[in-house]
């Protein structure tokens, strides 16, 4: 082809694209609608690319050993819980299943089963618990573990039935996310609280509410744990009690039973409101101690309505936060990595 030749038909090909560009823009649109259509679909390409495509590149050798791993986290729960027969069958498709469908491997899965049986949950109690412990570990980015361990200790440290693990979820994802303190903090001041807290009549989310106010002001973790639980076991004692009186706060009701301790503190900062501040801090060092002293005083006057309601209304948080947190490329990426797992668990499993 001649230089000339050549020229026009680039030139041709200008005033086709510039000129006239109704083909370009035609090709525009079709490409934009293309990209459109795949990322609305990218979230669950993983698990298809998975399945067409990732059993050629899974050696034997590498199938093997990601399954003996998997085994050997699954042999480790049977054995921490005695579960035998159908009910180990039951957590290990349960394991696979959670592993291949959602962000996390099998092996993750696993490790939370694990930390369950360590808790003393049963079979059937690992069963109904582990997809609730799954979306909170996501919802707050922890480690499958921790997570597990925290919500399994907040869970007994209630007197709650395993049943209760996605309300035991959705309150600790709804405080974490809604204060100043991650998980783990959370977890921290449980450890402290919680079984006292339980005694004296507060539900997990009146105790969730309190350890997310005081973390807004830097007292979390065992500092706020240890806090509320002073303050509980003080406002038992009778002599506590008749100093409370003498302010004119009930502390128990017509059963004989404590009130619930922010109300009863609510109560103490309007009857101090106009003291002066010598006098205040002398009436907060004898009900609350020096241990709890900042604790209290700033429960007697801080309020925090937002954080209060989002607890009320946590029904549901800890999987819609997940949720979104793997509606991105991460999510796409995480799930096509635990459908790759899975599918080398398979040919691992078929191999033993």
């Amino acid at each position: 082809m001649s230089s000339s030749s050549g020229a026009i038909r680039a030139g041709r090909a200008f005033v086709e694209l510039f000129a006239d560009n109704t083909r370009l823009q035609q090709g525009l649109r079709l490409a934009e609608a293309q990209l459109k259509e795949f990322g609305a679909k990218v979230s669950t390409m993983g698990r298809q690319i998975a399945t067409i495509s990732i059993v050629p590149l899974i050696p034997a050798g590498i199938g093997t050993k990601i399954f003996a791993w998997f085994d050997d986290q699954m042999r480790a729960v049977q054995g921490v819980t005695g579960s035998t027969g159908e009910a180990f069958d039951r957590l290990t498709e349960k394991a696979k299943l959670l592993g291949r469908t959602t962000s996390f491997t099998a092996k993750e899965v696993a490790s939370g089963m694990l930390e369950l049986g360590r808790a003393g949950f049963k079979s059937d109690e690992i069963d109904a618990a582990i997809a609730h412990v799954m979306s909170l570990a996501r919802a707050t980015q922890t480690e499958i573990p921790r997570a597990t361990e925290i919500a399994g200790n907040a869970l007994r440290g209630f007197g709650l039935e395993a049943s209760e693990m996605r309300r035991v979820s959705d309150v600790l994802a709804t405080t974490a996310n809604n204060s100043a303190q991650t998980l783990d903090d959370l977890g921290e001041a449980f450890k402290y609280v919680a079984p006292i807290a339980a005694t004296a009549g507060m539900s997990l989310e009146d105790t969730a509410k309190v350890l997310g106010t005081l973390a807004n002001f830097g007292i979390k973790g065992s500092l706020a744990g240890t806090a509320v639980k002073n303050i509980l076991t003080r406002m038992a004692d009778p002599d506590i009690q008749a100093k409370y009186e003498s302010l004119g706060i009930k502390v128990k009701d017509a059963g004989g039973n404590l009130r619930n301790m922010a109300d009863v503190l609510k109560e103490v900062g309007i009857a101090t409101a106009n003291l002066p501040n010598a006098e205040k801090l002398a009436i907060f060092k004898e009900l609350f101690d020096m241990r709890a002293l900042a604790g209290g005083a700033k429960l007697t006057s801080e309020s925090f309505e937002s954080l209060c309601n989002a607890i009320d209304n946590a029904a549901g948080e800890s999987a819609r936060v997940a949720k979104t947190m793997d509606e991105g490329i991460g999510g796409a990426f995480r799930m096509f990595l635990s459908a790759a797992e899975g599918m080398a668990i398979a040919i691992g499993g078929t191999l033993a």
